[in-house]
């Protein structure tokens, strides 16, 4: 049953006054659809509360992409939430003087007043997601007679057809409870308070509006009318998902014509569409959707509720495609003209987006329609003026990760915003979504408005076009393809496929010669892993020309990209091709989510992915390795293999000053591989956490290098000075890559590892490789020794795979036992990373590279023309690394808590004993550190507002454990974070420590809000929540083949040689027994140039 509910107005505020003046157009990004419900007839036992409980329960669980908004009578704020937080007996919505529809001159004006503050400015969702519905219940004053149900759209869930589904649902579940002879079950679901309302738009992103801004001088402006909502025919609706590295060669083409990826794809888009459409149509209309507000962090603006997405239109005239020529030097690939015309049109819209000259935002607001039969009637075959054509994406179907994982790649309700005026009609839609590991075409049409070939030619060709740039990265690698670029292409695309093989192609002649020659059949030396260890290996052992030394990678060399070698973009080559895009699996401790790793899948390694930062831990952090029994492996024997890896370069005369950093020389090498220096260029907020330090009396270090790494200092990077690029492990084969005895093979991986037993003595006598799964195997020999410098993961794996490990797991797995050594992949633990997400307000930002185009424009000119300027600096200039008693009060108590607890409870199932003795150990290591001054235990890194917390020491272990026989089925690596509830204590200190952080005077200058978790989230166990359902990884997995004694679950022996095998040895993270406090790069480093010594010393 059905009622009509009348159109709610209310007058303009001031920021919407001036956003109506720039526009001149009425358009809305909310819709609202209200029905009152009743009982046709008495209902016994009648309690209109369990009912409505259980039939919003049911339509849920029918519609699980949708989320709710409860208002609470007891309370004069609502709040707002996932699903899954909300207490649905608390919807209980003004009881005492609700009625079920207004008429005439009556007013509400509590209900008015509501609706301003949740529809309008001041409605903002949470970090990271997007409410797209809204449910209000408003209750008869007779219980018994019913209520009104106010169904409140985002339009990016729907363009009317939402409205009409949920009321249909909800109508049904009424009656299917009113029908049953049962009870129904009704979910209970537990409140929480994660996200709260944030203050209104205008106090947490002010815009200085000047004093004589234009106002409307226009009276039908003094009130927003929402537009009608007219209803498509039939909605169709198709999807593509590609891995994200198909996009690289794409990103780096467009950096290439210097025009954003944003405006590329509508480009694509275009020239499939005029490869599809007759010669006749010499015309195409786009609607690009632009940000209002680019001075805002994405996320934020992505998470904010219609607000901040506006759209304009173009026209892309077929006469000014590009002429497609398979000659790469024309760079044609059809597409560059229209993406250059779209980002002169950017642009333009932004000159003139503000009357005032200032940003502006557009907002939402509420709209009910009368009569949705009539609206329904009325609107099927005619134009739909300005309602909003969009796509809910919502989930693909049941689409499956290309690992084999059965769970979806993409949750329910990420969607994204595709609003304007003129969107009304449009044949095509597509929306874009991406994450770290793959993109996501959503492709929406009307019925009769364009023809479903030509919808999948459009989509056939974006596969095609960036399966392409894969097609030339191979054929560029090993000549495959030469010959036969089309063979396999629909005729329909053949040019666009030449000219994106002819763009993505990169001819430039290989720098290492060596690494195509033929291979001998023995080498003194193979190192397993072309990283961080490896190559250092690879490069002290060749220094010996009668040495020969072969370095096997799976990875390829880069192409010198962007996101591999600017500072700026450090980072940006994680989940592309260069990396192996693991993924540590879904646990309880982790509320049952699953943690990406990234790892360096290339030569050079991690050092190719990482951030760039370029530091030591303390003294004490290294001493302890010492204390478990490993004499050789301390503080005072490392430093010099600190010093030997390291070209150091202090901060420049300007930065120095301006910051007031010092260095202590002695602690620094000077004639090393790589480099590490200061950046040119401090983001200006910088200043604000280096006083904010001071203001909470927290000693900022002299310098970070000389084993006193505690409290805050100044970070370098490994930075070259001259060039302002990044400096990576190939930095230590790049200098030595002529010399005859070294030889690098990449794009190969180990299989494992060949043995020969005499009696009861096992030597390691060469490797197996090949290049994928389906090739044919290779062998070569060691004269001397494999060395493993594969990293905590695969190293285990490796091992395991060649029958060196726990008996009952190679027994599992259908591996013959070479040698029973059950603490391989045990000890395995990594730096947990949890963001305490903020904003502030401050002009020039981190955030302005990617939020704001001209800045980021600018910033790269200057960087490409004089090397200076933001994109020189990786950021993490300033590092907080504290000891617990630093940051809490409640030091003392968790100290009391570590000491009584017997933390190898905690351990994995079928930990081995001589493992879980090790750890008693490490544990009672740890618990003697935890009060010292010394030894740090949480990492800050304050930017823009946010914190994000590293757990330098966590308690929780896991593991490594090879799937199967074959080294190309992923391992099972779980650190199995958080699971000993010592590391959610610290974290939960970490926390409010973050929260006083922000209220340091210089911080709180900047108007700082907390964003995620929210303010209010303040007890233990809401805390603790939050950790279980956001912490994630530093990226600094180790331990997994621990130095250590056999009968303490140690793999290797001080000088790293694997127990149980002659001439196998290993070099990397996986040997560390403890992570440091620290960023990990410096000491894999540190460890391999020892490493080097103890092999050479034999």
């Amino acid at each position: 049953m059905t009622e009509p509910q009348l159109k709610k107005i209310r007058p303009l505020g001031k920021l919407e006054q001036l956003s109506a003046v720039a526009h001149h157009i009425d358009f809305f990004t909310n819709t609202g659809l209200s029905a009152h419900y009743s009982p046709t007839q008495p209902l016994p036992g009648f309690d209109l509360e369990e009912t409505v409980y259980g039939a919003l329960s049911q339509v849920l669980t029918q519609h699980p992409v949708l989320f709710a908004i409860p208002v609470i009578s007891e309370n004069e704020e609502p709040y707002w939430g996932r699903l899954a937080s909300i207490d649905l007996e608390k919807v209980v919505s003004f009881i005492d003087r609700s009625r079920p529809c207004f008429t005439g001159d009556q007013t509400d004006d509590e209900l008015d007043s509501l609706l301003e503050r949740q529809h309008n400015t001041n409605f903002k969702a949470g970090y990271g997601t997007l409410p797209v519905w809204r449910l209000i219940i408003l209750k008869d004053h007779d219980l018994s007679k019913g209520l009104t149900t106010s169904f409140i759209a985002h339009h990016s869930m729907t363009d009317g057809t939402g409205l009409q589904i949920f009321h249909d649902s909800f109508q049904k579940a009424l009656c299917d409870i009113a029908s049953s002879s049962t009870e129904q079950p009704v979910d209970r679901i537990v409140y929480s308070n994660d996200a709260p309302i944030a203050p209104s738009l205008e106090e947490l992103h002010p815009l200085p509006i000047a004093k004589n801004a234009l106002v409307s001088h226009n009276a039908e402006l003094n009130e927003w009318r929402g537009s009608p909502i007219a209803l498509p025919c039939v909605t169709r609706y198709k999807s593509l998902l590609l891995p994200s590295h198909m996009m690289g060669h794409f990103v780096q083409d467009c950096k290439k014509h210097r025009v954003a990826p944003t405006v590329a794809l509508p480009s694509l888009v275009a020239r499939l569409l005029y490869n599809n459409l007759p010669l006749t149509a010499e015309a195409l209309t786009c609607n690009i959707p632009v940000s209002l507000r680019p001075d805002l962090p994405p996320k934020l603006v992505e998470g904010v509720m219609g607000n901040f997405i506006d759209a304009f239109k173009i026209q892309l005239l077929r006469s000014d495609l590009d002429q497609v020529s398979d000659d790469s030097s024309t760079g044609g690939t059809g597409i560059w003209n229209h993406a250059k015309k779209i980002q002169q049109a950017t642009r333009k819209y932004f000159a003139n987006a503000s009357p005032s000259g200032e940003l502006y935002a557009n907002v939402a607001v509420l709209n009910l329609i009368p009569n949705i039969g009539a609206a329904l009637a009325g609107s099927i075959g005619h134009p739909r003026g300005e309602s909003f054509e969009v796509s809910n994406l919502g989930a693909f179907s049941q689409a499956k990760n290309v690992k084999g994982d059965a769970k979806p790649l993409w949750h329910r309700g990420k969607v994204l915003l595709s609003r304007c005026a003129y969107a009304g009609g449009a044949p095509l839609v597509i929306c874009v979504l991406n994450n770290e590991e793959y993109v996501g075409f959503g492709f929406t049409w009307q019925d009769g408005s364009i023809e479903e070939s030509i919808v999948q030619a459009v989509i056939d060709g974006i596969k095609t076009y960036f399966n392409a740039g894969t097609l030339a990265s191979s054929r560029n690698r090993a000549g495959e393809r030469e010959g036969k670029k089309t063979q396999d292409l629909d005729p329909k695309f053949q040019a666009l496929t030449l000219a994106a093989l002819s763009c993505l192609h990169t001819t430039t002649a290989s720098a290492y010669p060596r690494q195509d020659a033929s291979l001998c059949t023995e080498y003194d030396y193979i190192i397993v892993g072309a990283g961080a260890s490896g190559l250092t290996v690879a490069n002290r052992l060749s220094e010996d020309p009668a040495v020969t030394v072969l370095v096997i990678e799976a990875g390829d060399f880069d192409k010198n990209e962007d996101i591999v070698t600017i500072p700026g973009l450090a980072g940006g080559a994680i989940g592309t091709k260069y990396d192996w895009n693991l993924t540590y699996p879904a646990t309880t401790s982790l509320n049952g989510r699953n943690v990406s790793i990234p790892l360096g899948k290339v030569v050079g390694g991690s050092t190719k992915l990482n951030r760039m930062v370029y530091d030591r831990g303390s003294k004490a952090d290294y001493d302890r390795w010492a204390e478990l029994g490993n004499s050789d492996w301390e503080w005072n024997t490392l430093l010099p293999y600190f010093k030997k890896n390291e070209k150091f370069t202090g901060p420049n005369a300007d930065i120095k000053q301006e910051y007031g950093i010092t260095t202590d020389p002695s602690a620094h090498g000077s004639s090393g591989f790589i480099h590490s220096s200061y950046s040119p260029f401090f983001w200006p907020t910088t200043k604000s956490i280096v006083k904010a330090t001071e203001e909470l009396d927290i000693n900022i270090a002299f310098d970070q290098a000389n084993g006193g790494a505690i409290g805050g200092y100044f970070c370098p990077h490994n930075l070259n000075p001259k060039t302002l690029v990044r400096s990576s492990a190939q930095d230590y084969y790049s200098a030595v890559s002529q010399r005859k005895n070294l030889q690098l093979l990449p794009g190969n991986q180990v299989t494992r590892i060949r043995t020969s037993k005499n009696g009861s003595s096992v030597r390691a006598t060469g490797v197996e490789f090949a290049k994928n799964k389906e090739s044919t195997k290779k062998t070569v020999k060691a004269k001397k020794e494999v060395i493993l410098a594969a990293g905590a993961i695969h190293t285990p794996q490796i091992l395991q795979v060649s029958g060196i490990g726990d008996s009952a797991l190679l027994s599992s797995i259908d591996v013959p036992v070479v040698v029973d050594l059950p603490a391989v992949g045990q000890n395995f633990h990594d730096h947990v990373l949890l963001s305490v997400v903020g904003t502030i307000n401050a002009p020039i930002q981190t955030s302005n590279l990617t939020s704001n185009a001209t800045f980021a424009a600018e910033a790269r000119a200057e960087y490409d023309q004089q090397k200076k300027g933001p994109y020189t600096s990786p950021t993490g200039d300033f590092l907080l690394f504290l000891p617990l008693s630093n940051y809490t009060s409640s030091a003392s108590d968790i100290y009391k808590q570590a000491a009584s607890q017997d933390g190898s409870k905690f351990l994995p199932s079928g930990t081995p004993a001589e493992v879980v003795k090790g750890y008693k150990k490490q544990q009672k290591v740890l618990n003697e550190k935890l009060l010292d001054t010394k030894s740090a235990i949480l990492e800050i890194i304050w930017a823009d507002g946010t914190s994000v917390l590293g757990l330098q020491h966590p308690y929780s272990r896991g593991s490594v454990k090879a799937k199967s026989s074959n080294i190309f089925d992923y391992p099972d690596a779980n650190p199995e974070f958080l699971k000993n509830p010592l590391d959610i204590a610290i974290l939960t200190e970490g926390v409010r420590f973050a929260r006083k952080l922000s209220g340091a005077p210089s911080i709180k200058t900047l108007n700082p809000f907390e964003i995620v978790p929210g303010a209010n989230v303040t007890s233990d166990s809401d805390i603790e929540q939050f950790i279980r359902n956001s912490a994630s990884t530093l990226f600094h997995p180790a331990g997994s083949c621990k130095i250590g004694s056999r009968s303490d679950g140690g793999v290797v022996d001080e000088k790293l040689r694997v127990y149980g095998v002659k001439g196998l040895r290993i070099v990397d993270a996986s040997v560390i027994p403890l992570l440091p406090a620290t960023h990990t790069m410096t000491t894999v480093y540190a460890v391999a140039e020892k490493a080097a010594d103890l092999i050479k010393r034999g």
